[in-house]
């Protein structure tokens, strides 16, 4: 998971001072808040790869197979599992003493 913002955000990094300024005090406040970013760190777990799982329900798909069906259904399963689990993440970001991680609740 993350691996495609990864790449995103080294191929273009921000230039913006305040936006670098903001990730810095996230960054900071999970090194300082052990706690915390363990805490998000085993919810986040959870979540699967969601752009794979959002793209399989919402494509139309022309097969009419049994496998087509199945597939669906595992990936809408997946997807109520990661919605299931958003307040307990959104929880833990409230938490933080950062804006960025708190604004990411909004």
């Amino acid at each position: 998971m993350g691996g495609r913002t990864l790449r995103a955000n080294l191929m273009e990094p921000l230039i913006d001072v305040n936006s670098i300024h903001y990730r810095q005090d996230a960054v900071e406040n999970l090194i300082d808040d052990e706690k915390l970013m363990f805490q998000i760190q085993t919810i986040l777990l959870h979540f699967t790869d969601v752009e794979r799982i959002i793209l399989a329900c919402i494509q139309e798909n022309p097969s009419r197979t049994v496998t087509a069906a199945e597939k669906r259904i595992t990936m809408i399963n997946q997807l109520r599992r990661i919605l299931d689990i958003l307040p307990t993440l959104q929880q833990a970001l409230e938490q933080s003493t950062c804006e960025l991680l708190k604004n990411l609740c909004s």
